[in-house]
């Protein structure tokens, strides 16, 4: 489980970010596990947030 970093301003640019941020702090046969991502349907979870995860 990892938990991002924590604004009281969230805006897609930022939860893009964050995602990155996860992916760079992890190796590929650490990534190459994540079968789920828990997150609300919030505003700032765009389609960039998703393509983050997809493109890697």
């Amino acid at each position: 489980m990892h938990i991002a970093g924590v604004t009281r301003n969230v805006t897609a640019q930022w939860a893009i970010q964050q995602a990155r941020n996860l992916l760079m702090t992890l190796d590929d046969v650490r990534t190459a596990g994540i079968r789920y991502l828990i997150r609300d349907n919030a505003g700032y979870f765009t389609v960039g947030f998703d393509a983050v995860f997809t493109a890697d």
